[in-house]
């Protein structure tokens, strides 16, 4: 019996309070080195703390999978369904895009990685039982008769690289299905840029912790 990937969705990088290509010919400065087929979609996003719509801009490699979403409150640059080389691409994407922004000194207020992926298991069991079993199994109910039907769950870590956040549930919320949905965040409070080779190191450690809790959370039936 074993949990097996099955896709990764999606990863990106955040920056935080930090704005990339905010003028036109830094745009055509990224373009002309990365991405002749560039496309530039302009609107509003909705900030989700404050409720308040700011201008912003989708820059969008077709070629590559890769988005650069940009407002001033922050920078997300994400790459959908990576290989090795998708990372690797992304990397440089991102480090080309804040190294032709001119910041004047301005950091970022902190910054994060989030990764998605989907996983098959073959226990038998649908993913939300699955899932229920090694977080929970080992809760009392409480009453008499109640029995565990399922679940699904956020952890939250910190350590040395900062605070990781990893949510798992069924994949679409399909209480049927056997697929597992697990999103994983690594949030650094630091007021800095990361480089080329920090943003590819980190996203192949947080592929890796993710594979990790994935096989943590398949021995966990006998626990």
């Amino acid at each position: 019996m074993a949990m097996t990937l099955e896709d990764v969705l999606s990863v990106n990088l955040v920056l935080v309070g930090v704005e990339l290509l905010h003028e036109p010919d830094m745009v055509e400065r990224f373009r002309n080195e990365l991405a002749h087929d560039l496309r530039l979609e302009v609107g509003m996003v909705v900030l989700g703390a404050t409720g308040v719509p700011e201008p912003s801009r989708i820059l969008t490699m077709s070629r590559d999978r890769i988005q650069l979403t940009l407002h001033a409150s922050r920078s997300t640059i994400a790459r959908e369904y990576p290989d090795d080389l998708g990372l690797t691409r992304l990397a440089h994407v991102a480090d080309r895009a804040i190294e032709l922004t001119n910041l004047e000194g301005k950091a970022p207020q902190a910054f994060g990685y989030n990764m998605e992926l989907v996983f098959d298991q073959d226990s038998g069991q649908p993913a939300i039982q699955y899932i229920g079993n090694r977080l929970f199994g080992n809760l009392p109910t409480g009453v008499p008769g109640r029995n565990l039907v399922g679940g699904t769950g956020q952890l939250i870590f910190s350590d040395s690289a900062g605070q990781w956040t990893i949510s798992i549930q069924p994949r679409f919320n399909d209480s049927d299905t056997r697929r597992v949905f697990l999103s994983l965040n690594l949030h650094k409070q630091e007021q800095r840029f990361p480089d080329e080779a920090e943003i590819q190191t980190t996203l192949e450690q947080i592929r890796q912790e993710t594979l990790a809790f994935a096989d943590r959370l398949e021995r966990a039936e006998s626990s």
